[in-house]
Order: structure tokens, then C-alpha cells, then sequence
């Protein structure tokens, strides 16, 4: 049995159910969803560009995501969003998304940020809004969750 995702080339099944005896808890839909957006930042870092490919980032982030949701990912220039949508009604879609700050300096040039829809449903939540130099001091950007969503994870600079 597969899962459903969504890449930049359509669609397709990857991945295997495999038992290895015990029953493990998946993790909070969330964490995987997390590590798979910060893997982003080192696949920039190796090809100069952000991927709308899941396996490279599963294998980055040593993860694999959570069953019961359908996944995609949109990439711009500047920076890349990954959309978990649930199969069933009764759970809340979710959204990261991580941006280059082109005003940071050093390692941590990058923001992301997790959130989750505050309504359950079957529906792509709002994107994430980056604001280039909002900051008055720092003048770096700031990262905030759309509309009718809340922050789960972050934000952090990477």
C-alpha cells in the first residue's frame, strides 16, 4: 500500500508499507512535515535551486511523512511551500514554508515556519507571507502564517 504525493511533475505512488512487527505512533503530522522543510534549505545549498520532489527531501531529512494526508509542493525563486491535505474531514490541513532572506547575513539566510488551518477540512490552507526587511533594526524579513491559519512549528532563521 502507497501514498498519494504530489510532485512538479504530477502525480504518482512512492513509497511501501512495511511491518516490522510492533505498531509504531506516527509522529504529529507536523514534525515530519518540519524536517522536510528544512531539508529544503540544504537542497538549495546543493543544487542553487528549491525542489518540488519529495524523495530528495525525505532522504535529507531521514524522514518520511505521515499517512492520511495528500502532499505538494509549489517552489518560487525566492522560496518553496509544502501543502499536507488531509483524506478525511476531521483533520486540519497544513502548510510550511521557507524562504531566502536576502537581507540576512552568514549561514542563516533562510525563514520557515509550520501552520496548521485552525477548521478541519479537505482544503489548501493559506500560504505563509514573508515581508522582506520588515525588521527596523535588522532589516530583515519576518514570516507569519496566512489567513485562517496558526503557527505550529517556528519560526526559525536557518
Amino acid at each position: 500500500m502507497g501514498r498519494q504525493v504530489w510532485g512538479g511533475l504530477g502525480s504518482g505512488v512512492i513509497g511501501s508499507l512495511v511491518w516490522l512487527g510492533a505498531v509504531q505512533a506516527q509522529p504529529a503530522p507536523w514534525q515530519p512535515l518540519s524536517k522536510i522543510t528544512r531539508a529544503q534549505k540544504t537542497y538549495y545549498q546543493r543544487q542553487g535551486r528549491f525542489t518540488s520532489t519529495f524523495s530528495p527531501l525525505e532522504q535529507i531529512a531521514g524522514v518520511s511523512l505521515v499517512r492520511g494526508y495528500n502532499y505538494a509542493i509549489r517552489t518560487t525563486v525566492r522560496g518553496a511551500f509544502t501543502y499536507a491535505i488531509p483524506t478525511t474531514a476531521q483533520r486540519r490541513p497544513m502548510v510550511s514554508a521557507i524562504f531566502i532572506d536576502q537581507a540576512a547575513t552568514g549561514p542563516n539566510n533562510m525563514t520557515m515556519v509550520v501552520c496548521e488551518a485552525r477548521q478541519a477540512g479537505r482544503f489548501r490552507p493559506a500560504d505563509p507571507v514573508f515581508r522582506p526587511g520588515a525588521d527596523p533594526t535588522t532589516r530583515k524579513g519576518q514570516i507569519a502564517c496566512g489567513e485562517g491559519t496558526v503557527i505550529v512549528d517556528g519560526p526559525f532563521d536557518l
